[in-house]
């Protein structure tokens, strides 16, 4: 009889315990509920408690938060995404992990805040400000004899040194980033053009296998400076051409 009773308590006390998790569940349920509406209320402070209190909820408050982005309300669904994205980019790996499901999910409506969507889950890789990075170009003519003109155009942005050079029938390309380097040497003979191209991880490499294109190298890029995002440019041109 005791066994009886002991099975009827612990019975009583099991769905005691299942019937209050089933009304705190359904609690947060209309707590949540209220506040995803709070972000439409026509106080300015109220709706941005209420933003406040749901991205505190974290991926609890997910689910709905999706769910209001489909209204038609552009108020609250703008400060939905952005609770949402806020937990994508954070460093919880549960609030990310269901922020990106959402994410998801919004990308694939269509609407509106689809692209944002997209754009939270593939951001534009960052460029790191450095000294590198900073942007400089310059167009350089230099009138030769018999009419020949030499020219050089120097670029460089986001640490990318771009060379256009022309003087005495060649052509010279110069592509140097933190990838690698590549350039093209074009000269004619003869009305005949032939191009070399090189491409290697550095200018050391290019130095060793290849010590002409290394001097094109020297020549056009050694003496460019970048100061804060003016363009300090030398460089120095010989012409072989002589006066009669």
């Amino acid at each position: 009889m005791k066994k009886i009773i002991t099975f009827f308590i612990y019975c009583s006390l099991l769905l005691s315990n299942s019937l209050a998790d089933k009304n705190q569940t359904s609690q947060r349920k209309d707590t949540i509920n209220n506040l995803i509406k709070a972000l439409d209320d026509e106080n300015f402070s109220k709706r941005e408690a209420a933003a406040k209190e749901l991205e505190k909820l974290g991926k609890a408050a997910i689910p709905a938060l999706t769910k209001a982005i489909r209204r038609n309300s552009p108020e609250s669904s703008i400060k939905a995404l952005n609770i949402i994205i806020t937990h994508y980019n954070s460093d919880d790996k549960k609030n990310k992990e269901r922020a990106k499901k959402a994410l998801k999910k919004i990308a694939e409506l269509g609407n509106t805040y689809a692209k944002e969507a997209t754009q939270a889950l593939n951001p534009p890789k960052a460029i790191v400000k450095t000294k590198k990075n900073s942007s400089a170009k310059a167009n350089i003519h230099i009138e030769g004899v018999a009419g020949n003109t030499n020219s050089i155009s120097v670029i460089i942005q986001n640490g990318i040194t771009t060379v256009n050079a022309k003087e005495n029938g060649s052509h010279v390309i110069i592509n140097k980033s933190p990838e690698g380097i590549t350039i093209e040497n074009t000269t004619e003979n003869n009305g005949v053009k032939e191009t070399q191209k090189f491409k290697t991880a550095n200018a050391e490499e290019l130095k060793k296998n290849h010590p002409e294109a290394y001097k094109l190298l020297q020549k056009y890029t050694e003496n460019i400076q970048t100061d804060n995002g003016n363009g300090g440019i030398r460089i120095k041109v010989e012409s072989n051409s002589k006066n009669n």
